[in-house]
């Protein structure tokens, strides 16, 4: 599912605030821990990927990551509906 959406933007560059890049560092870091076809990341897979980086999930970036879980999961569904 990510694959697609990084394959259509590949090209494609932006800006990142400070603030927000824990959030997609550790979003990029779970990427094959997805449950299925559009259901979501598999949190327990996820906290334990998390966990042996050292990185410490607070309650604010994991409400970013699943912000930007939703958006990919539109992101693909977008684009499947395309096809």
């Amino acid at each position: 599912m990510i694959d697609q959406v990084k394959a259509q933007n590949k090209e494609k560059h932006f800006d990142l605030y400070s603030c927000n890049a824990e959030a997609v560092n550790a979003f990029l870091m779970v990427e094959t821990q997805w449950q299925g076809e559009g259901r979501g990341l598999d949190y327990g897979n996820c906290e334990v990927a998390w966990r042996l980086a050292g990185l410490n999930i607070t309650p604010d970036i994991f409400k970013k990551i699943q912000v930007l879980e939703v958006e990919a999961i539109n992101a693909a569904r977008e684009q499947h509906e395309q096809i």
